[in-house]
Parts: C-alpha cells; sequence; structure tokens
C-alpha cells in the first residue's frame, strides 16, 4: 500500500499545475491538515482510508490491466480535499475559488479520454531508481466514484472545503513468474505480430508477466482440436486469443484492426523451415467501453502424422475421429 500511496503522491507532486495549485508544496499527504493555513492559501489534501482486495473475476479493474495469473488486485478508497481560505478573513467568501480548483483535480483524474487516468505504479525499496510494478487506475463512475460533499465552517466563514472521494483501483505483481508450455505455435505468432505491428509494440507470450510497456498485445493459447484425417494424418487447430493494450483507446483500436488485417492478408504464417500455419477466421471483438482491453482471436491449422509434437503438456484436446 505504500508503494502505491507513495506512486500516487509523486505523480501529484510532479504535475501539481494540472490539478489547479501554484505550488508542489499545497499538495498534502494526510487526512485534513493540522497546520495552520494561511490566508488566501490553497491546498489539496489527499487521505487514503479502506483498501480490500479486489481479485473477483470481470470486476471493474480487470477492464484496464493484463489479467495474468500472478498479480494481486486491490481496491482503495482515496479522498481528496479541496481545502481553500479566503484573503480576508473577516470576511465570507464564495466558492469559486474552491470549484475551480475542484474542477481541475476531477479533469486531472479523469485522464485524456475522461474514463479514469492511469498511472504507473512504482516499488520505491530504492528511492533513486524506483521499479515499476504495477498500475493504478482512478475510476470514473457518475454513480459511485467520485462522490462530492460541499463543507463549510460556520465557526470560520473563510474556510471552505470540497471533498472528492473516488475508488481507486491498483495490482502488483507477485513474487512468482508463471512460465506457460513453450508452443511453438504460439512463438511464430508472437514473431510475426512483432513484424506486423513494429517494434514499438511488445509482444508477450508463454510467460505470464505484469512488467510490461503499452502499447502491447498478450497472446494465449486458448484451445487445440485435433481432427483425424486418415489413418496416419491429422489436422491440428489451435486458437488463440489476443488482449490489446494500448496508451489510449484508438491506440487499441488500430492495433487490433492491424493484426486481423494483417492476418487475413497473409492466409499463412511460418512456423519453421518450410512449415507454414494456415490462418483461420481472425476476428475482433472492441466494445464501446473504452477501459476494456481489445481482444483479438484467430485459429491457425497444419496436418501432420505426429500429433503428440503438436500438443503442449496440461492442454486440453479435443479429437474427432476413429482411432484405429
Amino acid at each position: 500500500m505504500e508503494n502505491t500511496i507513495t506512486s500516487v503522491r509523486n505523480y501529484i507532486y510532479n504535475n501539481y499545475a494540472n490539478f489547479g495549485l501554484d505550488s508542489a508544496e499545497d499538495f498534502k499527504l494526510m487526512g485534513q491538515s493540522n497546520y495552520i493555513m494561511p490566508d488566501g492559501g490553497i491546498w489539496l489534501i489527499m487521505l487514503a482510508t479502506t483498501t480490500l482486495p479486489n481479485n473477483k473475476p470481470e470486476n471493474l479493474f480487470d477492464k484496464i490491466i493484463a489479467t495474468g495469473k500472478q498479480i494481486e488486485r486491490f481496491q482503495t478508497v482515496v479522498q481528496f480535499e479541496v481545502k481553500t481560505r479566503a484573503p480576508d478573513i473577516n470576511n465570507d467568501f464564495n466558492w469559486n475559488t474552491a470549484m475551480r480548483i475542484r474542477d481541475k483535480l476531477y479533469d486531472a483524474l479523469a485522464g485524456p479520454e475522461r474514463n479514469g487516468l492511469i498511472i504507473p505504479r512504482y516499488d520505491w525499496a530504492n528511492p533513486d531508481n524506483p521499479v515499476q510494478a504495477g498500475e493504478i487506475w482512478f475510476e470514473i463512475n457518475p454513480l459511485t466514484s467520485p462522490a462530492e460533499e460541499q463543507v463549510a465552517y460556520p465557526e470560520d466563514p473563510a474556510n471552505k472545503s470540497i471533498f472528492l472521494t473516488y475508488n481507486m483501483h491498483w495490482w502488483k505483481p507477485t513474487t512468482v513468474q508463471a512460465v506457460a508450455p513453450n508452443d511453438p505455435w504460439l512463438e511464430a505468432l508472437a514473431l510475426w505480430t512483432e513484424k506486423e505491428l513494429g517494434k514499438d509494440w511488445t509482444i508477450i507470450h508463454n510467460v505470464y508477466t505484469e512488467e510490461f510497456q503499452r502499447p502491447a498485445i498478450i497472446w494465449n493459447l486458448v484451445n487445440i482440436n485435433a481432427k483425424q484425417i486418415t489413418a496416419s494424418t491429422f489436422e491440428v487447430s489451435k486458437k488463440f486469443k489476443g488482449k490489446v493494450l494500448g496508451h489510449l483507446p484508438n491506440q487499441q483500436i488500430s492495433g487490433c484492426l492491424a493484426i486481423v488485417e494483417g492476418l487475413t492478408r497473409d492466409i499463412k504464417i511460418p512456423l519453421a523451415g518450410s512449415q507454414y500455419l494456415t490462418v483461420i477466421n481472425p476476428q475482433t471483438s472492441i466494445r464501446k467501453d473504452s477501459l476494456v482491453n481489445g481482444q483479438v482471436t484467430v485459429s491457425l491449422s497444419r496436418k501432420t502424422n505426429r500429433l503428440t509434437e503438436e500438443m503442449p503438456l496440461m492442454m486440453k484436446i479435443d479429437i474427432e475421429g476413429s482411432w484405429q
């Protein structure tokens, strides 16, 4: 939790102007400050309250991260207080200043696409060289996040506060890295994808990893089907699913479309030597909710008389036909 809060603090501290502050020193990492606020002061105060595990499948946080097996997901309730004090303490003043800073705070945490800011989470064990260890997302939902409350202080009318309470979702990697069974078909698909999308994209396969740079695509083998053609020949097909993660939704969409168009164009992709895999029915699914990762599915097939060589360990195999 400390690494998460430190990552948020440093992000706001380094981008204080985006939050409507005149100085980074106007951002406070505490609850309602016990310090004496100067006349005409404007503070942004952050308080993290409840943190709970958030590992349920298909939850909101699953929509923005690479859902590998070796991660831990959490939700923290974070309260931001926009606290202002009138320049003239002998006179009450309106809410304009507090509302202006509130609007800047909301815009900053809404992100460029208005569906929640995503920032890197770092491990600060070495403050001089922090290591990226997850992501943080501020949920934007008109019904739940953020919740707003305006507070006036009758005993000191020079003070005004507006509280915005957010659901902050974040994930961190576990210490164990899971390695999927090696599959040459998956490697061939990953190599083809790298050539098609270019070096700017991170291509992930075989290893369930949480450390990656966007834009990225994560390929997984999801199903194998083997059909007997003759007494000694089988047609093997494998279905792959790719999860596409861009910096922005438009990049996710363009990545999905580029992969589908390329697979449709090439018809076959090289496997090894003179061997090729036939491309079957490449498709993409892009939902209206831009927080959901773009997805690409494709099946690859080839004929073989050595069935076991095409089957990685620990995979479910559906076999059609009769054994002699």
